[in-house]
């Protein structure tokens, strides 16, 4: 069984109504912005054209209420610490790929991406005998348009020996 610890960062969504200030150092571009004096300016959240203005306002009021629980950059995501997770596998031999070969722009924005997340306390080093490679294929902003490259760990030789979960999700109508 390969064990794992840390978390991972949440999905963060694009802008369209005002919410008050956030904690922490604010969210990306087009977002809410630190001040000098440590006060943040209104940040816009994305409302679909699909919800009526009623629903808009409703939707607005209920996110400045919980303004709290978002997270704008890496050092504002909450962690669970002292936990891991176990992977169970078939084999207990451990896997180690080599890394794939980079372009040195890629390789700095790697570099620059491990530093913010080791900042963070989402990973730390390891010296495992376990090891995946990463690639750097490129992710797509709200408008569907390619914009910058982002570190993604190829685990398909993992995925091989790993046992399935057969735990089957639950349709809507058991849900609700």
């Amino acid at each position: 069984m390969h064990t794992f610890g840390g978390g991972g960062p949440a999905q963060q969504t694009p802008a369209e109504t005002t919410a008050g200030p956030p904690e922490g150092p604010g969210p990306p571009e087009g977002g809410t912005t630190g001040s000098a004096t440590g006060q943040k300016e209104p940040f816009t959240w994305p409302l679909g054209d699909h919800l009526t203005e009623d629903q808009k306002t409703q939707l607005r009021e209920l996110l400045d209420e919980h303004i709290d629980i978002f997270a704008f950059d890496m050092n504002g995501m909450g962690q669970i610490r002292n936990e891991t997770f176990r992977i169970p596998v078939t084999d207990d031999t451990p896997i180690f790929r080599r890394q794939y070969r980079l372009a040195e722009a890629e390789k700095e924005i790697l570099k620059e991406q491990v530093e913010e997340r080791l900042a963070a306390g989402f990973i730390r080093p390891s010296m495992s005998q376990w090891a995946s490679p990463v690639t750097m294929p490129p992710k797509k902003d709200e408008f569907g348009n390619w914009t910058a490259k982002r570190p993604c760990g190829d685990y398909r030789a993992l995925n091989k020996i790993s046992v399935t979960d057969h735990y089957q999700l639950p349709t809507p109508e058991e849900i609700f």
